[in-house]
């Protein structure tokens, strides 16, 4: 069995006009405020879905993560654009509570964003920025 060689290679990256072109494609606040959490904040699809509006603290600018990977709780870092986005949205957002809990993010149909389709909207967002820049600046080397 032929064994893998070591990659070595500099990971590729997101530079700050490509975060920018993806955010600026995205017209609805919600959603805006979900990717820009997942992205700020280093938060897979699933801990994103889990979030309530008891998790984040907006004045410190943290996010705390329950039983994350491995079961694991924890505590995210955000920054002033985002702490700025989900402002607005809980401003505009109804409160709603769903089995005693408040959800940062729920669907249109009343329930918790599931890992899945949170996942395939991230990629229909990438999807739309990337045939409009033309797959230019996709992703850059360092």
């Amino acid at each position: 069995m032929k064994r893998l060689e070591p990659n070595n290679e500099i990971p590729y990256y997101f530079e700050r006009d490509d975060i920018i072109k993806i955010f600026s494609v995205i017209s609805n606040i919600k959603h805006l405020a979900m990717l820009q959490t997942a992205f700020f904040a280093a938060l897979r699809a699933s801990e994103i879905c889990n979030l309530n509006v008891s998790d984040v603290d907006l004045k410190n600018l943290t996010i705390r993560v329950n039983a994350g990977k491995r079961g694991k709780d924890g505590i995210c870092l955000i920054n002033n654009e985002c702490a700025a986005t989900l402002r607005r949205y809980l401003d505009a957002r109804p409160p709603y509570v769903i089995n005693g809990l408040e959800p940062l993010f729920y669907t249109d149909y009343g329930q918790r964003w599931q890992r899945t389709k949170f996942t395939d909207y991230s990629l229909t967002i990438s999807k739309s920025w990337h045939t409009e820049d033309r797959w230019n600046t996709c992703f850059l080397k360092a």
